[in-house]
């Protein structure tokens, strides 16, 4: 009885150190409001752009990116963390960036009719 439950304590004990807790400081994403960020600049919808962002200007869009950047560089600055963790979150915003930069060049200037026709 008492090896049972010795054992059922030890893998109780090694359970509980492998949960991670909502307020880890690592995850998938470093910058948890980019989306809501990015929203204010730029229109996004469910983590994408929406149609009307591929119609905004080349140079109007670039424009909104970097002052996107600008903001959440600002953001990260202000947090009181060790350089080491900032310089990641600003990696984790390039990507980011360059996800979204990547997304409206391949559908800048598209026709929203032949392009839902294309997807029907």
């Amino acid at each position: 009885m008492k090896i049972k439950l010795i054992n059922m304590v030890l893998v109780l004990s090694a359970l509980s150190g492998f949960a991670q807790t909502p307020e880890s400081e690592l995850s998938d994403s470093l910058v948890g409001n980019k989306q809501e960020v990015l929203n204010k600049y730029i229109p996004i919808v469910n983590g994408g752009l929406k149609y009307s962002a591929y119609q905004i200007p080349v140079d109007v869009f670039v424009s909104k990116i970097n002052d996107f950047k600008a903001k959440m560089n600002t953001q990260i600055d202000s947090e009181r963390k060790n350089q080491s963790l900032k310089d990641l979150k600003r990696k984790d915003v390039d990507l980011y960036i360059n996800e979204i930069v990547k997304a409206y060049r391949s559908r800048y200037g598209t026709d929203s009719l032949s392009y839902e026709t294309y997807l029907d």
